[in-house]
């Protein structure tokens, strides 16, 4: 699965910016809610400071007292602990830095507490010595503000409003407008379960369009329509946590498991044959062109190595701007409405080779060889075979009833001479609707057994088929001939040639 988009996160505040005065401005105001203070004193802004940045001092408790204690002795309510902070805004404090401003402090008449604020990251020995020195002068609370620490508590919500005037963000008002988008996504996601159904899996018509978009649905207005639309037809194909699965491409291809090799050939999109019927009648019929010239190479690779590279997109939730469920008389389907890029609207891409319904993991260490040309030509006419071939009578009846493994198999020459390409016939097949039934040869090998049924999707059938072929149980060593075919059915014309025609 495809890496998701990087999330707008907020990066590290830059209290370098600050003046001087104003990170101690910033500090105090942080100071405020940290303890139940009777006063701050901002002493560092007078310029004569006397070593105090800011001095604080915490409120007493209200003094119990009998009628006849002497007023003179009890504690004045103004009298709380006292506290230093010391701001600095260097960006590095070692050691020998935190012991050269905690010397400062008096040890005669050291404070009750004592804060160190600096927008730097604190070592461990900077943390030792600042306890071993101010524990020495009878400090009894003090701590550190390193930049972690002031982060932290400006990311709180009660801090918000300190944030904002200092930096000039508001982490509610993201919050506000997260809620927003998530709220929008929830709508997005309900409307499309309504519009396309619920579920992992799916198979229903959208028509993604650009938002951006204002010639909609006349495309003779964008010269490069076909290298960049701005609406097309897909399949969704199902739900995902963050938004629905599309069908974007799907092309023949080749792939070798046991060599880790594999192609594909983009001439043809079958996912835009999908909806060809939609297409007018020149642009289908050139499309079927030039697929039917894709398929008269890809259908001569071994059967075992014919497959279809896939390819998903993700449309998030989050992306869509708009959902018209009914669509309009062109598209008689749900509209869904995004921004496009320059690779669409998507956010991530899945993309794997499938065999006989099997999805194959492109890893790594799969390599992309060269199989198919960059263009297709008319491949030759076929060759007919006047001689035909014999099988035996369950095989003929398989034929018949569209239940053959599409292999004819001998361990003797009974079909020497029969080539690629040629079309023969099979003694005893009779004619359908008029038709001949022939067999056109895709390809020609010859394996041993076991090796041929461990490259087999469907190896006991094969296997099966092998045995009633040849007329008696094939060891896994006994080396066999393999002929894979196509049915063909062909109207026999003496004054024109033969009319060929796959089977639908």
């Amino acid at each position: 699965m495809a890496t998701p988009r990087t999330t707008k996160t907020l990066g590290p505040l830059h209290f370098e910016d600050l003046e001087p005065h104003r990170f101690e401005d910033l500090v105090r105001e942080l100071a405020y809610d940290y303890k139940d203070w009777q006063s701050i004193e901002a002493t560092g802004r007078s310029g004569s400071d006397e070593g105090w940045d800011i001095r604080a001092f915490e409120k007493s408790p209200a003094p119990e007292s009998d009628a006849d204690d002497d007023p003179e002795e009890l504690p004045h309510p103004m009298e709380g602990n006292a506290w230093m902070i010391q701001v600095k805004r260097e960006k590095s404090l070692g050691p020998s830095d935190v012991k050269r401003i905690v010397a400062e402090v008096d040890a005669k008449n050291p404070p009750y507490g004592y804060i160190l604020a600096a927008p730097t990251n604190f070592s461990k020995k900077s943390y030792d010595a600042f306890r071993t020195d101010l524990r020495s002068k009878g400090v009894r609370e003090f701590y550190i503000w390193g930049r972690a620490e002031l982060e932290d508590m400006l990311h709180l919500p009660k801090n918000d409003r300190i944030l904002f005037t200092f930096f000039g963000i508001s982490l509610v008002s993201r919050r506000r407008s997260r809620t927003a988008d998530v709220k929008a996504a929830i709508a997005t996601k309900n409307k499309l379960y309504r519009a396309i159904g619920e579920g992992p899996e799916l198979h229903k018509e959208v028509l993604v369009r650009d938002l951006s978009d204002s010639h909609y649905p006349y495309s003779s207005q964008y010269p490069d329509f076909k290298e960049r639309r701005r609406w097309r037809l897909l399949t969704a194909a199902g739900h995902h946590p963050l938004g629905i699965f599309l069908h974007v491409h799907r092309y023949y291809a080749y792939v070798d498991l046991k060599k880790k090799e594999w192609d594909c050939t983009e001439v043809v999109d079958l996912c835009d044959d999908e909806h060809s019927e939609r297409q007018n009648d020149e642009d289908r019929l050139a499309f079927q062109n030039k697929q039917q010239l894709v398929i008269d190479a890809w259908k001569f690779l071994p059967r075992a190595r014919q497959a279809m590279f896939v390819m998903d997109a993700l449309l998030r939730y989050t992306d869509i701007a708009a959902i018209d469920e009914k669509g309009d008389v062109f598209y008689n389907l749900p509209h869904v409405f995004a921004e496009f890029g320059k690779q669409g609207p998507f956010a991530g891409w899945w993309d794997w080779l499938e065999i006989g319904g099997e999805k194959i993991q492109l890893s790594r260490d799969f390599k992309r060889i060269k199989i198919f040309p960059k263009e297709f030509v008319t491949t030759p006419n076929v060759r007919v075979v006047k001689t035909s071939i014999s099988v035996d009578e369950q095989t003929l009846r398989d034929i018949e009833g569209y239940k053959d493994v599409g292999v004819l198999y001998a361990t003797d020459g009974r079909y020497k001479g029969v080539k690629v390409r040629d079309v023969v016939a099979i003694q005893g097949a009779p004619p359908k609707f008029g038709q001949e039934l022939l067999l056109q040869i895709t390809h020609i090998g010859r394996a041993k057994l076991g090796e041929y049924m461990n490259d087999s999707r469907e190896a006991f059938k094969h296997r099966r088929a092998v045995q009633q072929q040849v007329g008696k149980a094939v060891g896994d060593d006994v080396r066999i001939n393999y002929f894979e075919y196509e049915r063909y059915y062909m109207k026999r014309n003496d004054e024109e040639p033969f009319v060929v025609a796959p089977e639908e």
